[in-house]
């Protein structure tokens, strides 16, 4: 009975975490459907290609933001957890203080790395735009909505951090809040800009900027007024945590980005094997596929706070139970997504302005890549298991393993089978990528747990 208590106190903190990350990752790719309902009512076929070449940039920047805070958070949590099971409340104090340095150093990095962002895209847009994939009258569309969304970067990628800082404090819902916040805003100012002053793109990229320039203040007007704003770190020990904060968030960054670098690899194929419709196509199957694949990300983000809580106290036990329910649900989640979707495949195409020929090519696609869900969830879960233990290496090998699949696939098979070699090939990938997992998992389950004296070093 005590145990049956534990599991259903458990599952109930597991929820209390996962449902409002679910939910605000979903918002987050809310954002670019928004924009391409909006865009294609006004613009069409070209402005539905625009979003969608120019999407992977703009991920790019959401990447770094949720990257970096995820390091941060990681290692926060694990830090406080650990103070628990430290004997003597001087070495308590020290480690409580170590972690609040971590969330100070994680915003210097948040900072420094949106000047980079600034600089490179105010310099470098034209080649960026190119490098893409856009072509003809892309270009000029294009190189107006990155140059907005590059210039307002700090936004998006300070903004975008605080989510998961936010969750592993504890406030999982204020989190989604915050979200829901920049979801309505977003909303509400691509309605403004694009339907009624007319300015296109260029207004799409601009109520983003804004949108998430006011959620990142409601969230920092939180964490103030809570007392949980921490700045306090001095620069020589900055430098000696960046290298843990970067090395836990390249895992979070490339579950974020990875699915728009297969977006550009998708799209370049398309256009050699598939033409204009078949990049329009992907881009209406990208939107839904994209806003799944983040509610999946979600699931695994979600059950990290608990995960790195557990395993700062050397809780294996907790660890397995939180890991088993995260399996569970994001297989849940992906099949019911692949049965919903199916039955709107015919609709897709229509609700983003597409054209008639562009919507009944949706319809016949997108079962295609449904199949892949299943494959994505688990590899969404066990990425996030390893980053949220500090296996930073692991998290790696599974993190960009799809893209490196896809990438050789694409070498040989669309050569082959043409565009429906294109299609197959990104479900090849996934399917690869979660028989790597499953082995990654069996052969490091027995070296997953360590001391505390080990974590502590970190």
């Amino acid at each position: 009975m005590p145990e049956t208590r534990q599991i259903k106190s458990l599952r109930h903190e597991f929820y209390s975490f996962v449902v409002p990350s679910l939910f605000a990752f979903a918002l987050s790719g809310m954002y670019s459907i928004v924009d391409g309902f909006f865009i294609g009512q006004a613009i069409g076929d070209l402005g539905l290609a625009t979003i969608n070449v120019a999407y992977p940039l703009t991920a790019l920047i959401q990447a770094l933001g949720t990257g970096i805070g995820m390091g941060g958070a990681v290692l926060y949590s694990i830090h406080v957890a650990s103070a628990e099971n430290t004997v003597g409340l001087e070495k308590k104090l020290a480690a409580r203080r170590k972690a609040e340095r971590f969330v100070a150093t994680t915003f210097l990095l948040l900072l420094f790395v949106s000047a980079i962002v600034v600089v490179i895209t105010y310099r470098l847009l034209p080649q960026i735009v190119v490098l893409l994939g856009a072509y003809g009258p892309l270009l000029q569309t294009c190189h107006d909505y990155l140059f907005v969304i590059g210039c307002g970067a700090v936004f998006q990628i300070v903004g975008t951090a605080l989510i998961p800082l936010v969750r592993n404090f504890g406030h999982a819902t204020v989190a989604m809040f915050v979200m829901i916040l920049g979801f309505i805003t977003n909303i509400y100012l691509d309605y403004l800009f694009i339907q009624e002053y007319q300015w296109g793109v260029k207004g799409a990229a601009l109520a983003t900027v804004l949108s998430q320039a006011i959620a990142m203040v409601g969230g920092l007007i939180y964490m103030w007024r809570q007392h949980l704003c921490f700045f306090k770190v001095n620069l020589h020990e900055a430098l000696t945590m960046v290298k843990p904060i970067i090395s836990i968030a390249v895992a979070p960054f490339g579950l974020t980005i990875s699915p728009n670098i297969v977006l550009v690899l998708i799209n370049r194929s398309s256009a050699i094997y598939g033409g204009d419709v078949s990049v329009a196509c992907y881009a209406c199957i990208a939107y839904v596929t994209c806003v799944v694949y983040l509610m999946l990300q979600g699931i695994g983000d979600g059950s990290q706070p608990l995960i790195s809580h557990f395993y700062g106290r050397n809780d294996a036990n907790n660890i397995k139970l939180t890991r088993t329910m995260a399996y569970l649900s994001s297989i849940a989640l992906s099949v019911f997504s692949m049965m919903a979707l199916f039955l709107c495949a015919p609709f897709v195409g229509t609700l983003f302005g597409a054209s008639e020929m562009v919507s009944r090519y949706v319809s016949l696609i997108l079962p295609i890549f449904l199949l892949g869900l299943p494959f994505v969830s688990y590899c969404r879960v066990t990425a996030a298991v390893f980053y949220a233990t500090n296996h930073c290496k692991l998290s790696y090998v599974l993190t960009y393993a799809e893209t490196i699949v896809l990438f050789l696939l694409l070498l040989f098979v669309p050569a082959q089978y043409g565009q429906m070699g294109v299609w197959w090939s990104a479900v090849g990938a996934q399917l690869i990528a979660a028989f790597l997992a499953i082995v990654l998992k069996l052969t490091t389950d027995r070296h997953l747990f360590v001391h505390t004296d080990d974590i502590m070093r970190v």
